[in-house]
């Protein structure tokens, strides 16, 4: 009797770790569910061009969630990330455009807009976390403070116009394809992942993120 009641128990056990474990990939389930009733629809949903499509779309979308990745790891939330982009986007191109008209070569524009672009991410960055660390702030509030201030400082700065005056090359990197199917914007991105998968699993910083 007592071997029947450990055979349960670890039938069980065993069976409750089959779950958990299926409950952690059930979002890709879900993905490869919907990519199969698509295909079923639209034959060319699974075409090489669609791929890269979609692929390319979603990047920015995908960078934004490694950084949110870290932030939620430590019970926190950031919604100014979307604002953010917008505004070291606008501050990149804008310097493309001053750079092309007042006679830069686009090899010098490019590497100048890349880092004021940068900076600008880096900046509010910055005072996000002064306002949550130093000043007590809940992080809902600072950063949605902060979504405000950069949607504002976005139409302000471009006048609520776009910026068409860019180097030609900029196209021509970020669409660039390897392989055949995979976009350089895409690369970039699986680098990302994989750099945010080492910091979180392998380093001492990761693992003081999860505790």
């Amino acid at each position: 009797m007592l071997l029947n009641r450990n055979t349960a128990a670890t039938e069980d056990l065993r069976t409750q770790t089959f779950l958990h474990r299926l409950s952690d990939y059930w979002i890709f389930g879900v993905l490869v569910l919907l990519i199969l009733v698509f295909s079923i629809i639209n034959p060319v949903f699974m075409s090489i061009t669609n791929w890269i499509n979609t692929s390319t779309f979603m990047t920015d979308t995908l960078l934004l969630a490694l950084g949110q990745t870290v932030v939620i790891l430590t019970a926190g939330i950031d919604l100014s990330v979307g604002a953010a982009m917008g505004l070291s986007s606008m501050v990149f191109a804008l310097i493309l455009e001053y750079g092309m008209n007042n006679g830069l070569s686009q090899w010098v524009s490019i590497p100048l807009g890349i880092v004021g672009g940068m900076a600008t991410g880096l900046t509010i960055g910055l005072v996000n976390g002064l306002l949550i660390t130093r000043w007590n702030i809940t992080p809902f509030i600072a950063t949605l403070g902060m979504l405000g201030v950069c949607t504002g400082l976005t139409f302000i700065i471009s006048n609520g116009t776009s910026v068409t005056t860019l180097p030609e090359d900029i196209g021509v990197i970020g669409n660039h394809i390897f392989l055949g199917f995979i976009s350089f914007s895409v690369l970039v991105a699986g680098l990302g992942v994989v750099w945010i998968y080492m910091l979180l699993g392998k380093t001492r910083f990761g693992r003081y993120t999860y505790a």
